[in-house]
């Protein structure tokens, strides 16, 4: 069984500082399935700034069919989504 760790406050503010400088960063699931986040270097209605997500299902026919690309997100939401969510690998890679 592959070691997972469960995502935190502190995740989240070391995951927005990569994102802020310019990262790609992947959050992998034990499953295989990933979500790709980047910076989004735009703003929404609230001035709160967007960062785009990709949900990449794991591998699979029936999985093609659910896969989001490129989704918009303020910061906000995304900590409440990925807070407390258990991950295999973290990954950052300068975009």
């Amino acid at each position: 069984m592959a070691k997972t760790f469960t995502f935190d406050a502190p995740d989240f503010g070391s995951l927005l500082d990569e994102l802020n400088a310019g990262y790609i960063v992947t959050l992998t699931k034990a499953n295989g399935a990933s979500i790709i986040l980047q910076h989004g270097n735009d703003r929404d209605e609230n001035d709160d700034e967007i960062i785009r997500f990709t949900i990449r299902p794991k591998a699979g026919a029936a999985a093609s069919r659910t896969q989001v690309e490129n989704m918009p997100i303020t910061a906000g939401d995304l900590c409440d989504f990925l807070v407390g969510l258990e991950f295999a690998n973290y990954e950052s890679i300068k975009a």
